[in-house]
């Protein structure tokens, strides 16, 4: 379905998968910190690093700036 509970340890993670749904809790939850929970930092990290994934806040901006121009129209032709 659209919503589903995942169990990693004792810690539950809420996913929802409505674009809708996600699009207006975004734009009208603004007070809310969305950041990544520390279990799901503390079990990726090692794996992922401090890259894109992994970051938030200005150092996210700072990494999603220097890859962006990879993913332009024109670099993604073949």
């Amino acid at each position: 379905g659209k919503v589903f509970i995942y169990w990693l340890g004792t810690e539950p993670f809420l996913y929802i998968a409505d674009p809708e749904f996600l699009k207006k809790m975004s734009t009208e939850v603004i007070a809310k910190r969305w950041g990544k929970p520390n279990v799901f930092r503390n079990d990726r990290e090692p794996m992922f690093g401090k890259g894109l994934v992994m970051v938030e806040g200005n150092e996210w901006v700072h990494h999603r700036h220097v890859i962006s121009p990879t993913f332009s129209p024109i670099k993604l032709k073949v």
